[in-house]
């Protein structure tokens, strides 16, 4: 069986996720602290969950005598652009407009994008706003950044 860069692409961000998370502990302050962690965290469980499940197909495909991996699907390049740009476009929202905000608009435009109805868009879109809001600013105590249009307003 041939491997591939996926097992080693796992692999390293599951040391990198890893890495992140210990040396977020070292810093100073909880505020500081609270985002390396979440990232790295959430992060390290997703890489984790992949490399099992790429070991797993990796096995079913050697014992089904399948020794050769097909190339990349059609159309796979053009996803990850599109997948890119729904990131970059969040990143640049953040910056404009504030994460609350931002999440509110990205959560909904994803949804209505991937042909969710518009109710449940906004529903997930409201109901995940609220919840970001609740926990970071009731919990934690932490606050988002509002967004260069909303620091111009005074918001």
């Amino acid at each position: 069986m041939k491997k591939g860069h996926s097992v080693y692409f796992d692999v390293l961000m599951l040391f990198i996720m890893a890495a992140t998370f210990v040396m977020a502990l070292d810093l100073e302050y909880f505020d500081l602290k609270l985002l390396p962690l979440m990232v790295s965290g959430a992060g390290f469980i997703l890489m984790a969950i992949g490399l099992v499940n790429t070991v797993r197909t990796r096995r079913k495909e050697a014992a089904k005598g399948g020794d050769e991996r097909p190339g990349p699907p059609a159309g796979i390049y053009f996803r990850y652009l599109r997948e890119g740009l729904w990131m970059v476009g969040f990143f640049a929202a953040i910056f404009l407009v504030g994460f609350s905000a931002a999440m509110l608009i990205f959560i909904t435009a994803y949804l209505k994008a991937n042909r969710v109805a518009w109710a449940v868009s906004i529903a997930a879109g409201i109901i995940g706003t609220a919840a970001l809001f609740c926990v970071c600013y009731y919990l934690l105590e932490v606050q988002l950044y509002p967004g260069l249009i909303l620091k111009q307003f005074g918001i």
